[in-house]
């Protein structure tokens, strides 16, 4: 394994997944986006892993954004390569902490109709570990060094992806030159909006079932049912969800203080993030004209 996007969770990691799939064929999983090998399917061993991936490649490495607050993944890493790279991507914490709070809520646990969502206090704190981006990033920075560690800023896909997109190439060791046109209309085009379950039972079996079938090494068959697009059935998204994910990002901005994690996340992208402590928004992507757009066809 030699390189490995670690997240956190509702960074961004599911557009990187794809423009990396653009990009470099064959160096991630052709299965899946998330292979969990270093948390939860360890088990399973290398054979298992390696069965995941398909064709001839340089490079091979996986997307993961479970791994990034989980000390196993990242000794189980170490283990396996320990000079493995490593992208870092931050997200003003509170609204990370949000939206991954809602992503949990996907599963068929809580409900909006209650100020705590109706999570019990241990899906709480999932959420907020990932947030603690001081912690867990100076561990992979000890972990592997601090040249082997790239922090990327989560905003910067809408304002500069072309840009964005080149740095992980670069860092994981596939020098790349992006067009920027391609990379725009392709971001524009991969939007991962928040969504809940209309039916939080069904949600929360769908979810056991597939937990049960990934834990035997089923993960053809979970992506598959995933891909047939049957989950946005029982789902809904858009504005509904978009104020309650507004609602409760302000409600974590009065009680939780990630203080240390915006200033580390200041000290790791090397800018100021005054607008993390305020939550004012970063600027909507640029529009790309429609015949600029039809001529990049390639990333390249």
């Amino acid at each position: 394994m030699d390189f490995v996007i670690v997240g956190p969770e509702k960074t961004g990691t599911g557009w990187i997944d794809s423009a990396l799939r653009a990009c470099l064929p064959n160096a991630l999983p052709k299965v899946t986006k998330e292979t969990f090998y270093l948390d939860r399917l360890h088990h399973l061993g290398p054979r298992w892993h390696a069965s995941l991936y398909s064709g001839e490649a340089t490079l091979r490495g996986e997307v993961s954004p479970s791994y990034f607050a989980r000390p196993i993944a990242r000794e189980r890493l170490a283990a396996i390569n320990p000079d493995a790279r490593v992208v870092v991507m931050l997200r003003d914490p509170f609204a990370r902490m949000a939206s991954h709070l809602l992503h949990i809520m996907r599963r068929g646990a809580g409900s909006l109709r209650h100020r705590d969502l109706g999570l019990n206090p241990a899906l709480w704190s999932e959420a907020r570990e990932s947030s603690l981006y001081q912690r867990h990033g100076n561990a992979w920075r000890a972990a592997f060094g601090a040249e082997r560690v790239l922090f990327l800023r989560y905003g910067n896909i809408r304002r500069d992806p072309a840009r964005m997109l080149q740095a992980v190439c670069r860092h994981i060791g596939a020098p790349a030159e992006i067009n920027p046109i391609w990379a725009r209309e392709f971001s524009a085009t991969r939007v991962f909006e928040s969504a809940t379950p209309t039916a939080p039972g069904l949600a929360q079996l769908a979810y056991r079932v597939s937990r049960s079938l990934q834990a035997v090494g089923a993960t053809r068959l979970v992506e598959a049912a995933r891909r047939s697009g049957v989950r946005k059935l029982f789902e809904r998204s858009g504005e509904s969800v978009k104020g309650a994910r507004a609602e409760l990002e302000r409600r974590l901005r009065a009680e939780e203080n990630f203080d240390r994690d915006i200033e580390f996340g200041e000290e790791a992208l090397g800018v100021g993030l005054d607008e993390w402590r305020t939550g004012r928004m970063l600027a909507p992507i640029a529009s790309v004209p429609a015949e600029a757009a039809n001529r990049a066809e390639s990333p390249w």
